[in-house]
This record gives C-alpha cells, structure tokens and sequence, in this order.
C-alpha cells in the first residue's frame, strides 16, 4: 500500500513522485517551485510548531491571451486566484473526538457562484465552510448549501460524489470538515477541501497490535523544526499519522496536526508494510520517554484493524 507522503492519500496503484508525492501534491509543488521564480510571492509566516508556512501564489500571466482585446498591454497582469499550497495551511484536525481522518479532498469545486454572488474580499484559505442539507430545496431535494460565516457562497454539484457522501456521513452522524481550499474573483470560483471522518476505534480491543519504538527523533523536519521538539508538543494516548516513504523506506510519524515526530526502523515499517495490505493501520503515543543524556523518544501503539 503507498502513501503519499504529503496529504496521506493512499492506494496499491497510487503513482508517486521521488519525493514520495502523489499526482496531485506534485503537481502542487510544480506550481510553488513555479512560483518562485517570479517575485510573486506574498504573506509567508515563518512557522512554528503551531504555525504551519503559509504562502498565497499570485500568478504572473494567463495563458488563455484571448480574454482580452489585441490593443491589451503585452504584459497585462494576470487575475490572482489565491491558492493553498499544501494541506498544512487548511489545518484540518487529523481527528475529531474518536473519529480520525478516513478521506481527503482538495479542489472541490462549488457550483451556482454566480447566483449566490458571495464577496469575496470576505474569503481565506482555510477558512472553516459549513455544508448545509437544503431538503425542502424546489430544484434539488439532495442540495448541500456551502457557507462561509453565514454567507451563501454556492452549492456542492448537484448528483456528484460529495453530495452523496456528505449527505450520508450527516446521516449517520460521521464528522465532516469542509475548509476554503481556494478561489479567484476574476473567474468566479471557489474550491473547497473536505474531510471525511470515521470512528476507527469501533472493535479495536479485538485487534492485534504492536509496540514500536520511534527513531531519529533528533532530525529535523521540512520546517527546520525538531521532530522530539515536536513530540514535547504531545502527550500520550494522542492519535498519530503512518505514512510510508519509498525513498527512506521507512514510516514516517506525524501527529494529529501533521508534525514530523520520528520514523520507524526499515525492519520494523517492513513488517508493517505487510501488515497494511491486508489492514489498516491505526496508531496512537504509548509513552514519551528520555534517556540518561536526556534526549527524548518515544514508543508508539499500532493496531491492525
């Protein structure tokens, strides 16, 4: 089973890049890497443990020259869509109450824009969406409204997947969290990034389960932050993140909020890697420990549901 390593998406046949992203994260950092080369880039925050890098992308030319007349200045600015550019920015929690993550979303798109007519200097990415079940709706008894602090902003796509999976995860009372992933005033659209939450807990005291000891918790992650800086943050019992890397070999481990806290050894994410073709694997903090130098580790609880 692959993972990438950026977003936690899963699948036996899913591609992944050499930095062990998936299509669409790839396509993601191309954007970014793209970026760079222009002056463009605006509002980085430097991140802490609790501040993900947040980086709005203004891009410098459409490509489609035909939206404007043959007299336009040949070096006309582009419309600024303003983009997250990864998932940290979103800032989803990994789980809710005893439901964790089971499916995630990016750049879904919110339909009847031009009706709502939302203002979109209102509009940030991340910003947390209400997704509301209009069933007495004259043109749709399934329509899920799509709200952003109480103002109309459009509706999820009549007959599409996530109107389907929205409204059955309400039914039976699974979380939902629906955030801005995106939106360009010039063109009218919003996309959105939504997350699906189960109950992994259900049955896991009938499942078999492993203790495993993290590694190279000294290292530091993408952020110049330290992973055992980052396990300090937690405590135990908390829920964690697997996500296997083809270029280490190795499970890396992340908490509820994606921060690198270590990996696990290439024997060790071996066997798990075994393990997770026939089941899920589900993985909690069973002890913070230190040693006698007084660096810091930890052993972690894996299940095999």
């Amino acid at each position: 089973m692959k993972t990438c390593v950026k977003c936690g998406k899963k699948g036996i046949f899913l591609w992944l890049s050499k930095q062990g992203h998936c299509e669409q994260c790839a396509a993601e950092t191309r954007i970014v890497q793209k970026a760079t080369e222009y002056p463009y880039i605006t509002s980085k925050t430097p991140r802490s443990s609790n501040n993900p890098t947040q980086t709005t992308i203004d891009y410098p030319y459409i490509k489609n020259k035909t939206q404007f007349s043959n007299d336009a200045p040949k070096a006309f600015a582009a419309p600024k869509p303003t983009v997250a550019t990864s998932e940290y920015q979103i800032k989803a929690p990994h789980a809710i109450g005893e439901c964790r993550a089971k499916y995630k979303y990016s750049n879904v798109p919110v339909a009847g824009i031009q009706h709502a007519q939302p203002d979109f200097s209102t509009l940030e990415v991340g910003g947390k969406i209400d997704l509301v079940h209009e069933p007495d709706n004259e043109y749709d008894k399934k329509a899920v409204r799509v709200e952003f602090n109480g103002q109309k902003l459009g509706y999820i796509i009549k007959e599409s997947q996530h109107q389907s999976m929205i409204l059955d995860f309400q039914r039976r009372g699974d979380p939902i969290y629906a955030a801005i992933w995106g939106y360009d005033k010039e063109q009218s659209r919003i996309y959105l990034y939504i997350a699906y939450y189960k109950n992994l807990m259900e049955g896991l005291e009938n499942c078999e389960s492993a203790i495993a000891t993290l590694t190279k918790t000294s290292k530091k992650d993408d952020f110049d932050s330290r992973r055992d800086e980052n396990l300090l943050l937690n405590t135990n019992g908390d829920p964690l993140q697997l996500e296997y890397n083809d270029e280490t070999e190795t499970y890396w481990v992340r908490d509820d909020v994606g921060n690198e806290i270590g990996e696990l050894s290439k024997s060790i994410s071996a066997k798990m890697m075994t393990k997770e073709s026939n089941s899920e694997l589900i993985a909690f903090l069973e002890e913070i420990t230190e040693s006698d130098e007084g660096k810091y580790g930890a052993r972690i609880r894996v299940y095999f549901k």
